[in-house]
């Protein structure tokens, strides 16, 4: 009697692997597709024993898709450490697209304004916008805003 081929391992398992194979401890660890999110959502515990020298690790079997740490230290760090590593890519795709529609030419540099808000407004007129049209304070930051259409 022939006996079935053992079936290949699911995504959650696979991802599972590749984070064992960085150091974390299997124990700590929980994949699950969650469809609210349309991700699969990583759950990294404290068991998991965790490292920051493993955040490239983990951002790489992560692939994508959404890491969760119970620890909100370690979140941050490895928010943190996210960003940072995204920063070069996102700062050329906005050159890129500032360059595209042809703003990047005189484009405000902070250095050159005393404070954020007076930033904020040599942004907002060289983009073609009213001061306080898209870009408004929010809290000690500032966020875009879209107006409805």
């Amino acid at each position: 009697m022939e006996t079935l081929p053992e079936p290949p391992p699911s995504h959650e398992q696979i991802i599972i692997q590749k984070l064992v194979a960085c150091g974390l401890s299997p124990h700590g660890l929980e994949v699950s597709y969650e469809d609210d999110l349309q991700s699969y959502e990583i759950i990294i515990r404290a068991s998991a024993n965790v490292a920051p020298e493993m955040f490239a690790c983990i951002r790489e079997a992560s692939a994508g898709e959404i890491v969760t740490f119970d620890d909100l230290e370690q979140i941050n760090s490895y928010h943190a450490f996210v960003e940072e590593a995204l920063a070069p890519e996102m700062v050329a795709s906005a050159e890129a697209e500032l360059s595209k529609l042809g703003l990047l030419d005189g484009f405000p540099r902070r250095p050159d304004f005393a404070n954020d808000a007076l930033f904020v407004e040599a942004l907002e007129t060289h983009c073609g916008f009213q001061k306080g049209e898209a870009i408004r304070p929010f809290g000690d930051a500032f966020a875009i805003h879209c107006r409805p259409r």
